[in-house]
């Protein structure tokens, strides 16, 4: 009996299949807590369904089955890297490659894609397009769904960006190239080719270069999904829960439900080190001498912004869903002529009109133009603060998931509530939307005629997934909110 014992232990060893005697009648599989090698660690079965850690002793770090996969990017992530921040590169101690780095906002990025082959024990983690290793030197390595965790296949020290910190720099381009009213779908912008590379694109079998405008030089490294696609015309990136895609012309950002798990795209690392920015706006105060009421203003640049909605308000119906308790926290929604304070009778539908500046605002404030949130966006960003969506927003009445976009945390003082807006249900009747979701706010500026019965008038936008701001068009009759500025020296 003994030596049927040892024969069967040596067998289960063998096969990598971890039986243990005394486990149990239900408790047939047990996994090791550890093993000597990498190499040891392969040979330990890592099923669909399973779910459980295992520390490498040479190592001394943990690897990870989830549902038939290893993830051992931590493991080689222990190899090392050396980040010169003088000669701004990164050398990759796994495979001593040595990437060119630069800054951007408050992280510093690779400025090419990651190549570095991952160990595959039969699955394919990654791969060069059409499977050429010439390929990987010019666009990096194509990775799999298996790199979406904070560390990823980046080298130590680095990681994979976060999906805010992504939406961050699609935010940084879509607001300094891409704002314009009217923006169609509201989750990409056309700002792409200041992305991308100087070189390597193509569309129509011509070359079609980029600009570069921020020195990321982002090649056109095509993806695999189910086969290999796009290369020259497109590239998609992961973040820790999602991926940017770049093409043509557009920036899209899809997030981590919808991302096809077979997929392989590139790999862009940050330094896992950010720097917090140095930016404080100068905070005051302003009392309304028509209703004394007291308002927060902070000062950036040479504007100074009320720091909070507009609340002059005739009575409840001008409320988010008629509340005057609303009121109190959001301040109050106005169409587009109630923010104005001018009668509906000085509508011409065939022309639009300069009807002045202050508005329902106090006096020696005003409406703000699309000129006003240019010049704050330009300031925002020669300050290395960006983008002025995600430092707009208040800390408190957005919905947030740390997958999706963050929130300001106050850095501009702005404060702006996810207050939501209201629109007609009937001629005497409104409805109200998007509360906690989404901040919208009127400009004085007319954008074009609508069915020849209102001008389009422009309002930022500002939404609970995305960092950004965009100006859109909408005719007169919706109701939105109200911030008023003023220049200063």
């Amino acid at each position: 009996m003994k030596k049927w014992v040892r024969i069967f232990a040596i067998t289960v060893l063998a096969t990598g299949c971890a039986w243990v005697i005394g486990c149990g009648d239900d408790e047939s599989s047990c996994a090791p807590d550890s093993v000597a090698t990498l190499d040891e660690l392969f040979k330990v079965d890592c099923a669909v369904g399973d779910t459980f850690n295992t520390r490498v002793e040479e190592y001394d770090v943990q690897a990870y089955c989830r549902n038939g996969v290893w993830d051992t990017s931590n493991v080689t992530a222990s190899f090392g890297s050396v980040y010169d921040s003088v000669n701004h590169t990164l050398t990759d101690l796994r495979n001593n490659y040595t990437y060119k780095t630069g800054t951007l906002g408050n992280h510093v990025w690779m400025l090419e894609n990651l190549n570095f082959k991952p160990h595959d024990y039969g699955e394919p983690y990654s791969r060069c397009y059409d499977d050429s290793e010439e390929n990987c030197k010019k666009y990096g390595r194509l990775y799999s769904s298996s790199t979406l965790s904070q560390q990823g296949f980046c080298p130590k020290g680095w990681r994979l960006p976060s999906n805010s910190e992504m939406l961050d720099l699609m935010g940084y381009a879509c607001e300094r190239w891409d704002t314009k009213p009217n923006v169609g779908n509201p989750y990409y912008c056309h700002a792409a080719p200041y992305l991308k590379s100087t070189e390597g694109w193509v569309t129509n079998d011509s070359i079609l270069p980029g600009l570069d405008s921020l020195g990321l030089h982002f090649l056109p490294t095509g993806y695999f999904w189910s086969d290999f696609r796009s290369i020259g015309v497109e590239a998609r990136l992961w973040s820790q829960s999602g991926f940017l895609s770049i093409d043509e012309n557009v920036l899209y950002f899809n997030y981590y439900s919808d991302v096809h798990y077979n997929a392989l795209y590139g790999v862009r690392c940050v330094l896992d080190d950010s720097v917090s920015p140095s930016f404080k706006p100068k905070m005051s105060t302003l009392i309304d001498p028509r209703d004394k009421q007291e308002y927060k203003t902070t000062i950036i640049g040479k504007q100074e912004w009320m720091a909070e909605n507009l609340r002059r308000i005739p009575d409840k119906t001008w409320c988010y869903e008629n509340s005057v308790d609303s009121c109190k926290v959001y301040g109050g929604l106005y169409t587009w002529d109630e923010a104005m304070d001018i009668p509906l009778h000085y509508f011409d539908t065939t022309t639009i009109l300069d009807y002045g500046k202050q508005g329902r605002c106090p006096e020696g404030w005003r409406i703000p133009s699309f000129d006003d949130v240019k010049e704050l966006i330009a300031y925002t960003q020669s300050q290395g603060v960006f983008p002025l969506g995600r430092l707009m927003k208040d800390d408190d009445s957005w919905v947030y998931s740390p997958e999706r976009a963050g929130t300001g945390e106050g850095l501009l003082g702005f404060s702006l509530p996810a207050a939501g807006y209201g629109f007609k249900k009937s001629d005497d009747e409104y409805t109200f939307a998007k509360s906690g979701h989404e901040a919208r706010f009127w400009l004085r500026d007319g954008d074009y005629l609508s069915d020849g019965k209102y001008p389009r008038y422009m309002f930022v936008k500002v939404t609970y997934d995305e960092n950004r701001i965009k100006i859109a068009g909408e005719d007169a009759s919706y109701k939105h909110s109200v911030r008023c500025l003023r220049d200063v020296e």
